[in-house]
């Protein structure tokens, strides 16, 4: 009896021997992986399973091999099955520093998923064992969930908390950072103690390849575009040559926002449509909103509504997906504009109605600017219309993010000019933007609001050749006319069965059509170019 018990001692002794070791190794693994060394990481996870063939756990290791699986592979479904897998064990959950490690992990997965479904699933995993939980994934948890009760001041001050709380906090917490950064709406200069506590953690590829996309997003956002390129250009390469294939891809599609809102088109599309083949097979739907977004910004920029509003249908059918999108409040104005501009303004509204929902006071002064501004743009009440454009322009963030005031000026601008009651407060507001879009280096949006403004084209802009054809809507054709002929808006939607509102609208897309600027060309214009020659006759 006395051996029975000896022996049965020595076999606890050796099974708690073997499992400290395996949960050291994979502690160490994991470590590696997020500093990306996803060589190193993958060498210690066949070493142990040579040393323990056939009887190693997958739990120590599964935060690392998910890592693994992601950055070379972009395998975010088999990743998330691993970590699920271990988040089941009891060994996991007896011990604080694997699961937060492998929590992390599955908070990472959905973020680089993008998948609303996911980030529910991995936020009550951390409920039901919030005693686990530890700081920083109790902070991410609240970046995940900041639409949906927590107000932007308090938001604000967990950013002041973050820097405690991860200094000193395990490598795999680095990525955990990122992710909390990707869901966060940062001011000028705010990502900065991000990238700091990075570079203080070590100087690798990964780290490089998460710096540079964090400091490409800061930069991009504060109109820093330049500085935005090189960032992305110099990650693209980092993790290039060490085969992190998903930090390519996200940096690709990062660099594909840049370029297009640069107004180069060729390199924008190019990046996005590789980004794209990459992400599409992955559902990595993150670097496919990306892609996505270069492609609407590079057809606004030409005012092709039309394929603006192609490329943002989809936002219609998934609201979820779009509220925690990290472009959603710019992408609201985009679709706002998109469907006023082709006669869809109905389109615009649900999503804005849902985003007017969760309450403008748990927006950052950006999104709630952008908001406003949506919100205008599709509003038929003209004097609701005005007060929301007006809380817009008062904003604080007109100040902060240049780009998006540009859009705004440009968007009050296109309101005034379609009542046809402000002309000067229209060339006021467009002339702005065209010196904010010049400033950034916007060349397809600054030539776009210089052409409405009527002014001396630039350099790059292109040069309106009066012989060509003008293609106009019969509609507009017919509203162009009556307008010539000196007729007011209210007027000619009278004598049209249509409203002044509507007529403003075809106005606005026939004056680009003509090379004109206001109402004042029209009569020449129209009798130029020949359009309508029977009915332009009787303006003679």
């Amino acid at each position: 009896m006395e051996s029975i018990e000896l022996a049965a001692n020595a076999a606890v002794t050796d099974r708690a021997g073997r499992l400290a070791w395996l949960r050291q190794r994979g502690l160490a693994a994991n470590a590696e992986a997020h500093l990306g060394d996803i060589d190193e990481a993958l060498e210690i996870v066949h070493d142990a399973r040579r040393r323990y063939p056939g009887t190693a756990p997958l739990h120590p290791f599964a935060a690392a091999i998910s890592y693994a699986m992601a950055q070379r592979a972009g395998d975010l479904v088999s990743m998330r099955a691993v970590l699920l897998e271990a988040l089941s064990e009891r060994e996991i959950l007896d011990d604080a520093i694997c699961f937060n490690a492998t929590l992390s992990m599955l908070l990472t997965t959905a973020h680089l998923r993008w998948d609303p479904a996911w980030w529910l699933e991995a936020i009550e995993i951390g409920r039901q064992h919030r005693q686990l939980v530890d700081s920083v994934n109790s902070f991410i948890i609240g970046s995940i969930d900041q639409n949906l009760g927590e107000s932007y001041p308090a938001r604000l001050q967990r950013h002041q908390n973050l820097e405690a709380a991860i200094r000193g906090a395990p490598p795999w917490h680095l990525t955990t950072l990122m992710v909390a950064a990707g869901h966060t709406v940062w001011l000028p200069g705010e990502a900065q103690f991000v990238n700091r506590i990075l570079a203080d953690a070590m100087p690798t590829v990964g780290i490089v390849s998460m710096m540079t996309a964090n400091q490409a997003i800061a930069a991009r956002q504060s109109g820093d575009w330049a500085v935005a390129v090189g960032a992305a250009e110099r990650g693209i390469a980092a993790a290039s040559s060490a085969g992190l294939h998903y930090w390519k891809a996200h940096l690709q599609s990062h660099l594909a926002v840049t370029r297009a809102l640069l107004g180069d088109a060729p390199a924008a599309t190019e990046l996005a449509r590789d980004a794209t083949r990459w992400a599409t097979s992955r559902g990595t739907r993150i670097i496919l909103d990306d892609a996505r977004h270069a492609e609407t910004i590079l057809a606004l920029s030409r005012g092709d509504y039309e394929a603006g509003y192609a490329s943002l249908t989809g936002l219609t059918e998934d609201l979820d997906r779009w509220m925690m999108s990290a472009y959603g409040m710019t992408e609201a104005l985009d679709l706002a504009e998109s469907c006023h501009h082709t006669g869809r303004p109905g389109d615009a509204r649900k999503i804005i109605e849902t985003a007017m929902g969760i309450g403008r006071q748990y927006l950052s002064p950006k999104s709630r600017m952008l908001l406003c501004a949506a919100s205008a743009v599709v509003e038929e009440d003209v004097r609701a219309s005005d007060r929301l454009f007006r809380e817009a322009l008062a904003s604080d963030a007109m100040l902060d993010f240049p780009y998006e005031a540009a859009r705004v000026r440009l968007a009050y601008a296109d309101h005034l000019a379609e009542r046809g009651e402000d002309t000067l407060g229209a060339m006021a507001q467009r002339r702005r933007a065209v010196e904010l879009f010049e400033t950034l280096g916007a060349v397809l949006w600054a030539e776009r609001a210089r052409e409405m403004l009527g002014t001396a084209p630039s350099p790059e802009m292109r040069k309106v050749d009066p012989r060509l054809e003008v293609r106009l809507s019969p509609q507009e054709l017919h509203v162009a006319l009556l307008a010539a002929q000196g007729l007011s808006n209210k007027q000619i939607g009278a004598d049209l069965f249509i409203s002044a509102r509507t007529v403003g609208f075809h106005l606005y897309n026939a004056f680009p059509k003509l090379g004109i600027s206001s109402r004042a060309g029209l009569r020449d214009a129209l009798l130029v170019r020949g359009v309508g020659t029977h009915a332009a006759a009787r303006l003679t």
